[in-house]
């Protein structure tokens, strides 16, 4: 059987957290596809020191890794706005990549409604190998 292939959506103001999450799926045996921290470490996460046509480039492959998960597994932004985070969201709904939701509030918006939610990044992790493959 093939690791599950597991997106993680979150704020770039969250990094620490996603790489927090990404390392704990991985020891737990997932592959995660579309790690964007090391970019936005790099580069910053307002991808101020891009031009245009790299930020287009990277977007765009971010969201092809999303339509290739297994599952997207989103950190909701608890304090910050995160644009991106809610436009993967929207991709992974579009290519029925089913989601699992870290969030503290007890409910999400509206439009998000179908994803499973949970109270910590912890559980996330737990749901989200359950949801795919059966792991």
């Amino acid at each position: 059987m093939n690791p599950p292939r597991i997106y993680v959506a979150a704020a770039s103001l969250e990094v620490q957290r996603a790489q927090r999450v990404m390392r704990d799926l991985r020891e737990r045996g997932a592959h995660i596809v579309g790690d964007w921290t090391e970019a936005v470490l790099r580069e910053g996460g307002d991808g101020a020191r891009q031009t245009d046509a790299q930020r287009a480039l990277l977007s765009a492959e971010q969201l092809a890794e999303v339509t290739r998960a297994d599952g997207l597994l989103l950190l909701v932004p608890e304090d910050v706005a995160s644009v991106g985070t809610w436009i993967e969201l929207g991709v992974a709904w579009r290519s029925q990549v089913p989601v699992v939701a870290s969030s503290l509030s007890p409910r999400l918006p509206w439009a998000a409604a179908w994803v499973t939610r949970v109270g910590t990044d912890e559980e996330a992790v737990r749901v989200m190998l359950r949801v795919v493959d059966g792991w």
